[in-house]
């Protein structure tokens, strides 16, 4: 549900060249009635009878080939169905803005967790720290975060190695920051480099 209003509050939103073709209709509109009044106005008058017939296909036909309607529905439903489409294919656009400015990325850096390419997270390295092995490092971190409400592909990683995470006491997580835990009576913290 939280996705289908983002894509929709997307969808509605304006990018630049949307709000430029507002500008220009707001000064093209006037232009062309007045262009329109004005050959009505020429056919009225020196136009050959019936002037009032030939003045009325004069208006319109103005007014039919200089409506700037494709301007500005051509935009807007651009951003709709390039929104729309790319919702369809996974991939989240915040505004119309961003879909506009899409056009001129040249180079784009992916991580290599396979986040991206596979649509789920996978751990792809584990470094020893401290003497420790890269094993004894994953079960710690296995450990720790199979409390957590979003263990990423740690959990996953160990299993996949056989690995089973330990029992784990005083759970504890700081949002933004990682989770801490007691584990055979040692503290552990796992999270941003920072904390």
């Amino acid at each position: 549900m939280k996705l289908k209003c983002e894509v929709k509050r997307a969808q509605n939103s304006k990018p630049p060249i949307g709000r430029l073709a507002d500008v220009i209709s707001a000064y093209f509109v006037p232009t062309i009635k007045i262009i329109a009044v004005l050959s009505a106005m020429a056919w009225l008058n020196f136009g050959p009878t019936p002037s009032i017939a030939f003045a009325m296909v004069s208006v319109t036909t103005v007014l039919i080939i200089a409506c700037p309607c494709a301007l500005g529905l051509a935009t807007s439903m651009s951003v709709m169905v390039g929104v729309g489409k790319a919702a369809q294919a996974g991939v989240l656009i915040r505004n119309g803005e961003a879909l506009q400015t899409a056009s001129k990325i040249t180079n784009m850096v992916w991580d290599k967790t396979g986040t991206i390419a596979k649509g789920e997270p996978k751990v792809t390295d584990v470094y020893g720290v401290n003497k420790q092995t890269p094993e004894e490092m994953l079960i710690l971190a296995a450990s720790i975060e199979a409390g957590s409400e979003h263990p990423l592909a740690i959990v996953d990683s160990a299993k996949e190695q056989g690995i089973d995470p330990r029992s784990i006491s005083d759970f504890m997580s700081t949002a933004g920051q990682g989770v801490q835990a007691t584990l055979d009576n040692s503290s552990l913290l796992f999270g941003s480099e920072p904390w």
